[in-house]
């Protein structure tokens, strides 16, 4: 919740913070889809640091988290992710006790990743459009769930953070 506050994101319609306006949890289920194809089975001896946040770079409608799958899994790209999450639901790709391929050789053993539909280059406006909140409370509710899992404070974490071995959210590096 905090992070959310600090964030300034907020709900207009009622004057309370955004997480509040988000789904029940019953209604964020994680549905497994197919396998990735590029992924490393288990992981090294190594703690879980960090999750790591994405934008697909496509558009986010419903739908489109099973195109960016079945995209995943059909190029010679040589990424995956864990989860896949869009307007409509959560994909998760690779199993959490398996390596992802998605920010670099080293730093894959130590993170869960997660792509959310969309682009970098989206206004404050287009992410917090109907499906833009739609999205955004079930990421907020996956890295809270992650969070507690593996002892990961809901704490952002630049590049040099990352470099210095401190736990967190990141992006994309």
């Amino acid at each position: 919740a905090e992070i959310l506050e600090e964030s300034g994101i907020d709900n207009p319609e009622n004057n309370k913070p955004f997480y509040e306006s988000c789904l029940p949890a019953e209604k964020m289920a994680v549905e497994v889809g197919p396998a990735g194809r590029w992924f490393t089975p288990g992981r090294p001896d190594t703690e879980i640091k960090y999750i790591v946040l994405h934008s697909t770079e496509s558009e986010k409608e419903n739908g489109f988290v099973d195109r960016v799958a079945n995209w995943l899994n059909k190029t010679e790209y040589r990424a995956s992710t864990h989860f896949i999450v869009g307007p409509d639901k959560i994909l998760q790709t690779v199993d959490l006790y398996d390596t992802a391929w998605g920010v670099g050789s080293i730093a894959n053993s130590y993170s869960v990743q997660i792509e959310i539909l969309g682009r970098a280059s989206y206004s404050r406006d287009t992410w917090l459009d109907e499906s833009g909140r739609s999205m955004l409370c079930k990421v907020s509710y996956l890295v809270a769930i992650l969070g507690k899992q593996y002892e990961i404070p809901i704490t952002r974490i630049e590049n040099e953070g990352v470099r210095e071995g401190l736990s967190g959210i990141a992006g994309h590096y």
